[in-house]
């Protein structure tokens, strides 16, 4: 399975940006390719143990799991290892919920895990995914995480789930009005969170700055944020500011690579040239 993955993550870094803008800016082409893929795709699919029920019309998170059996696994893996009972986990950008559940397992019933989710659609499937397995200690909040809390505009994909955005991409999207919220605003002082993955297609900068007082706590926390250079440049974001800048309050950065499953400590500007060379990877950040 391990290379299986390995050409699949690899072909799907060189062929993405090809195929993601023929998708979004080619209206029959999108129509055709998401009845193709509805075709391929099973509505269960078994995974790590867990029974998941996934969006038969995604070119993104549902294809990688029904064409090779596992998700960003190094990233999961790492995760799975630093998880322990009792332990807190926010995830944001959860989807249908494969880090949720593989976080709901590893810290038990005396741990929790909030999960935030923007699009109805996924949020429905999370739900499913996480009563139909069992677990009781997942909150799950249907809303965009952002610097301030209120309400948005969500420009949703019509072939990739994981690809809502809450800025424009193209005409072709359908809009709707959410419900956003910072991190600071959502959790208590008194709530220490031990591990944060975010990966929110391009506004991890603004939710980022929600959370200012979660960073500045200074207790033990371990942090996987998504790094897309192109994307983060386009919201107006200056990725190597932004890694700089989590640096500075002392968190030490690696580069997660899903393909090859290597961990590799990197400075800022190593870490976001890496990144952009692989067009998006996830960059792990802990405070010491």
């Amino acid at each position: 399975m391990k290379n299986k993955t390995y050409f699949f993550v690899k072909l799907r870094r060189a062929l993405a940006p090809i195929i993601r803008e023929m998708l979004e800016h080619c209206g029959p082409l999108r129509f055709f390719s998401v009845k193709m893929m509805s075709w391929y795709l099973k509505p269960v699919v078994q995974w790590d143990g867990h029974t998941v029920f996934v969006d038969t019309s995604d070119f993104g998170l549902s294809f990688e799991l029904e064409s090779t059996g596992e998700y960003e696994v190094a990233s999961m893996e790492y995760c799975k290892n630093f998880l322990k009972p009792g332990m807190v986990f926010v995830d944001v950008g959860a989807n249908i919920g494969l880090f949720t559940l593989m976080a709901a397992r590893q810290v038990g019933p005396t741990g929790h895990v909030y999960s935030f989710e923007p699009g109805a659609t996924n949020c429905v499937l999370m739900r499913k995914n996480v009563e139909h397995n069992g677990y009781n200690n997942v909150t799950i909040i249907q809303k965009a995480v952002l610097d301030h809390s209120g309400s948005c505009t969500l420009f949703k994909s019509g072939f990739n789930t994981a690809d809502h955005r809450t800025y424009c991409v193209s005409k072709g999207r359908k809009q709707t009005t959410i419900d956003c919220v910072s991190l600071d605003d959502y959790f208590s002082p008194d709530i220490h969170i031990d591990m944060i993955k975010m990966d929110i297609e391009g506004v991890e900068e603004v939710a980022i700055r929600g959370m200012d007082r979660i960073l500045a706590t200074k207790k033990p926390l371990q942090f996987i944020v998504e790094c897309w250079p192109s994307v983060l440049k386009k919201v107006g974001t200056d990725p190597f500011k932004l890694f700089a800048s989590l640096e500075q309050r002392g968190f030490k950065l690696s580069v997660i690579d899903d393909a090859s499953r290597d961990i590799t400590p990197m400075d800022s500007v190593s870490a976001v040239e890496e990144c952009r060379q692989k067009e998006v990877a996830n960059i792990l950040c802990i405070l010491r």
